[in-house]
């Protein structure tokens, strides 16, 4: 945690923080269930001592536990609020440039100035000129997202040159700096809106985002550097630049066990010591060296001692998300967690059961292929997802495993394997891959697919002479789609509870769908 002489850490109050309501977002309501949405009440005391930090009265950081969680969850978590949350910025990639420099004399060259421009937080709290929504597009398999009101979408403008008339603002080597201050944001020609709405100032320095800066010239004063640019603002993910990245740092650590066990582990790691020391005929370890081995083990090893769960694994999650100026940080986690729901749910509409005349038809868009896998006992299903990474591919695959893989525990599971890969690092592409315990019969895939499908299928008979392949590729991606539906649950349930804490109800963006 930052200095806490000047921070201050506090539970937020109702009301204290109220972000604008565009896209109100509700879950599908299982049947039977009220309007008013109920996480699970296992639920509840998972999300512990939400706080938020403040600088200047401006708060910039929020902390929130969770436990009795997979790793799975809290690392996806952790990658989507970096990733995952919409933001609203300047494009300075070479298909899509949204920066026009008209004339720039500076120091800087032009892709330098562009890329600093790119990087520039604009603030979306409470901004209606910057509204935007969602919605997936089936046909393409694509996530889109555009401006609710194009004709809302203002101009950033620079326009300033160090010549006799901002002499004022020159330093004593006759230059003057460039700032977020300086632009000019205009709806059409002559509608002004506030600039202090869409770039906050520094909340430690108090001082604006440093662009440029231009040098005079000592031989004619109305001949000095300039820049002339106008920016055009964009929707995008961090996924696919940082510059849409909203957070400064996002982190979590485990939480450290209590000091009976610290100390046994430590003196556990002595006494291997030691008798290290005694094999080699070395002497015993001093007071002294085992003070300072003390020492170093606080420092260096003291967070593996962490607390568990009875599979050994950690137990408790200790979360901080830190704003840069985007978003609130609490609105970053409720935005991005909510496009990962969406993200899920993309994957799922993509693939399609349809009745074939009895039997069934499996159907895709761009977004999923389906193939065939052949292992070394019987045949699978390999499914592609393109556009996604290992956020989604990591904590889907354990949900998979978790509901439905074999093991020594569970030899009758349902698949032999469940896994997923990343191909190439630098391609957005996973690939699931399931495959049928031996033990299941074509007569039980047949049964549990009647059971699934959204319409009837009177002739099981009929069904039963569909294709093998088609039938076991039909089961597997049933299982998949049910273990995504447990994934959603969770972060729906998550996603409430946190609400309930951080006193923030919706979205930023509209969700169409």
């Amino acid at each position: 945690m930052s200095d806490m002489s000047q921070a201050q850490v506090s539970p937020p109050m109702p009301g204290d923080y109220s972000p604008p309501m565009p896209g109100a977002y509700s879950p599908p309501m299982p049947v039977g269930q009220s309007p008013q949405y109920s996480p699970d009440n296992d639920y509840m005391d998972k999300v512990l001592n939400y706080s938020t930090e403040s600088q200047n009265g401006q708060e910039f950081k929020t902390y929130f536990d969770l436990t009795n969680i997979p790793v799975a969850l809290a690392n996806a978590l952790r990658r989507s609020f970096s990733s995952l949350c919409p933001t609203v910025t300047f494009d300075d990639s070479y298909e899509s440039k949204s920066i026009d420099v008209i004339s720039n004399t500076s120091s800087l060259h032009n892709e330098f100035i562009t890329h600093r421009l790119s990087l520039i937080p604009i603030n979306m709290d409470n901004n209606p000129n910057i509204l935007f929504e969602t919605n997936f597009n089936k046909r393409t398999g694509k996530r889109e997202y555009m401006f609710s009101n194009e004709s809302e979408i203002p101009v950033f403008s620079l326009n300033i040159k160090n010549d006799a008339s901002n002499s004022a603002r020159r330093d004593k080597a006759g230059i003057i700096d460039v700032s977020t201050e300086d632009f000019t944001v205009k709806l059409g020609e002559d509608d002004e809106l506030e600039n202090s709405v869409f770039f906050q100032k520094d909340l430690f320095t108090g001082e604006p985002i440093l662009i440029n800066k231009l040098k005079s010239n000592i031989s004619d004063d109305n001949e000095g550097e300039e820049m002339i640019i106008n920016c055009y603002p964009r929707i995008g993910l961090g996924t696919n630049n940082s510059r849409h990245d909203p957070t400064g740092t996002v982190t979590y650590e485990f939480r450290i066990d209590n000091q009976e066990k610290v100390d046994r582990v430590f003196k556990d790691k002595m006494s291997v010591l030691q008798k290290e020391r005694v094999a080699k005929g070395y002497s015993p370890l001093s007071e002294e060296e085992i003070a300072k081995h003390r020492a170093s083990f606080n420092l260096l090893d003291i967070q593996r001692v962490y607390t568990q769960n009875d599979k050994g694994d950690p137990d408790y999650f200790m979360f901080s998300v830190e704003s840069i100026g985007f978003l609130h940080p609490s609105q970053i986690v409720v935005d991005s967690v909510q496009n990962l729901i969406l993200v899920l749910g993309d994957i799922k509409n993509s693939v399609s059961f349809l009745d074939n005349e009895g039997s069934i038809k499996l159907e895709t868009n761009e977004k999923v292929t389906i193939e065939n896998y052949k292992s070394k006992t019987t045949d699978g299903v390999l499914v592609k997802v393109n556009d996604e990474n290992h956020t989604v591919g990591n904590l889907v695959q354990h949900y998979l495993r978790d509901m439905f893989l074999a093991d020594r525990n569970t030899p009758d599971n349902l698949l032999s394997i469940a896994s997923y890969r990343m191909p190439h690092p630098t391609i957005e592409e996973i690939e699931f891959i399931l495959v049928p315990n031996n033990d299941i019969s074509i007569d039980h895939m047949i049964s549990h697919i009647v059971s699934k499908m959204p319409y009837d299928i009177k002739d099981s008979d009929k069904l039963s002479e569909s294709k093998r392949l088609t039938i076991i590729h039909t089961y597997l991606v049933s299982l998949l789609i049910d273990s995504i539906d447990k994934t959603t649950k969770q972060l729906t349930n998550f996603l409430e509870i946190f609400k309930m804490k951080s006193g923030i109800t919706s979205t930023t963006y509209t969700i169409n769908e």
